[in-house]
């Protein structure tokens, strides 16, 4: 299985091209997980914004008698995760268009005596990958990869990603800790005599 900690860079480099180029003519893509570095990011700020949100709407239920500001901030925290799923998405969009658009011969080397080995190496693979096909020719071969990559790649990326904004298990984590301990505190408050009605 491979692990892929992905940021804008990650196929625009050679090297790092030559890596899934390797991998992907040796297993198939759904054994390939794909991890952008700002998923992360946006589901560790969307969890500390719920536990700010659980933290204010307590103090302000206790010491503030008003009940309209707790929409106001219920409001300005949904806008903020709101604007960061935007951010996700977009991200998104961009990575597919491109994979879309891909093509090893535009890819950067920090040392182009290395592109003609890697070049040669990609080829080797891709002609053992495909020996039914005529690829004696080198830049058929590096043609042949830059169809894997756009055909194969998104599938990748979409089975890591999800099919929603964010995937299901992140999802799972944000509702746990934004609605968790207002589900707990009502189970509690039901356990202790507390009425149906109110506890909803």
């Amino acid at each position: 299985h491979m692990l892929v900690v992905y940021t804008d860079v990650y196929l625009q480099k050679l090297w790092t091209v030559y890596e899934v180029a390797s991998f992907l003519c040796l297993h198939a893509n759904d054994r390939m997980t794909v991890i952008p570095v700002i998923c992360p990011t946006i589901l560790i700020m969307v969890l500390l914004l719920g536990w700010v949100r659980n933290v204010l709407t307590l103090i302000l239920d206790v010491y503030v008698d008003f009940p309209g500001m707790l929409r106001v901030v219920n409001l300005i925290v949904g806008f903020i995760v709101l604007r960061s799923l935007r951010q996700w998405a977009r991200e998104k969009g961009t990575i597919h268009a491109r994979l879309q658009n891909f093509t090893v011969r535009l890819c950067a080397c920090a040392s182009e005596e290395d592109r003609p080995v890697v070049y040669r190496n990609i080829a080797a693979l891709m002609r053992a990958t495909l020996p039914d096909v005529d690829l004696t020719d080198e830049d058929e071969a590096l043609e042949a990869f830059d169809n894997l990559v756009r055909a194969d790649l998104p599938l990748a990326f979409s089975s890591s990603f999800g099919k929603t904004v964010m995937p299901y298990k992140y999802v799972a984590a944000v509702m746990t800790t934004w609605d968790g301990p207002w589900l707990l505190d009502r189970l509690a408050g039901l356990h202790n005599g507390m009425p149906i009605m109110d506890a909803m």
